[in-house]
């Protein structure tokens, strides 16, 4: 069986378009995230849109933190729901403070970070434990064309939806 390191660059056969495959090894579940590294390399200083239905407040919190600025697009309902009864309070805050920064798209399930400088997509949902513990697997871009296609994606669904 072929060793999984949790991380391969790949080119594609069309303009030697350079993209990292990205997954969590199934038998060393202690790595380092290839997820959490590529996310920091997208975020690191730069202004990020950030797609995803379920989302960790502490995980969030570390990517703004590390961010220029943010913008996020969420099922709120679903983040909701989804958030252990004793959490609620907090993401109600949250989005109250940040009103106009998070919009609402009913029943989207894409996961996707993406700035100037990359895009990473995939199955992690963005909690610790989607990006630091479970077995996902995804992919950061980083050939300016398809960083441009992922961010005009969110854009499109930025302009259609509201906070």
């Amino acid at each position: 069986m072929a060793e999984l390191t949790g991380e391969k660059r790949h080119k594609t056969n069309r303009g030697g378009r350079v993209q990292r495959l990205l997954y969590h090894a199934p038998d060393n579940p202690n790595q380092e995230s290839p997820f959490d590294r590529a996310i920091v390399q997208v975020v690191q200083g730069q202004n990020v849109s950030i797609v995803s239905p379920y989302i960790g407040l502490q995980y969030l919190h570390r990517l703004i933190g590390l961010s220029a600025s943010w913008r996020l697009i969420s099922d709120v309902l679903e983040w909701l729901s989804a958030t252990p009864v004793r959490e609620r309070g907090a993401v109600y805050e949250f989005l109250k403070i940040h009103d106009g920064l998070v919009h609402h798209y009913p029943a989207i399930h894409a996961k996707a970070v993406v700035s100037r400088v990359g895009a990473y997509t995939g199955s992690a949902n963005l909690t610790d434990a989607g990006v630091l513990r479970r077995t996902e697997f995804g992919v950061l871009l980083t050939d300016p064309c398809q960083v441009s296609e992922v961010q005009q994606w969110f854009d499109d669904i930025w302009g259609q939806t509201s906070p």
